[in-house]
């Protein structure tokens, strides 16, 4: 897909894009948070970064963080601090279509 046609998508449109590319959907019953650490372990296998996902108990809303960064440091980050996991995944799955950064099993993918 070219950088002009996925900036015509919408964040939701581009999360599911790239979800397809693992053989995933937020459709009906959506993606777990299991599924969510596999594709991003296989992100960070080719591209080398890190990535976070935490609960802050002391707030009162959006308790749930997001963030998946690539080295070198002050590269590419990604981050989403959300009320919903689904928000935060669907979040980070833009980013990573939006940014080109996929894994070796999105490889074995055609769209």
């Amino acid at each position: 897909m070219a950088e002009w046609e996925s900036a015509m998508l919408s964040d939701d449109e581009l999360a599911e894009l790239y979800a397809l590319r693992y053989d995933l959907s937020f459709k009906e019953g959506g993606i777990s948070l299991d599924e969510y650490a596999e594709v991003i372990r296989d992100v960070l296998l080719r591209h080398q970064g890190y990535a976070i996902f935490k609960i802050d108990s002391e707030r009162s809303k959006n308790i749930y963080t997001f963030v998946v960064t690539f080295f070198p440091v002050g590269g590419d980050v990604i981050r989403k601090d959300t009320s919903s996991t689904m928000i935060g995944m669907k979040a980070v799955f833009a980013g990573l279509e939006k940014l080109g950064r996929f894994g070796m099993k999105a490889d074995d993918v055609r769209l």
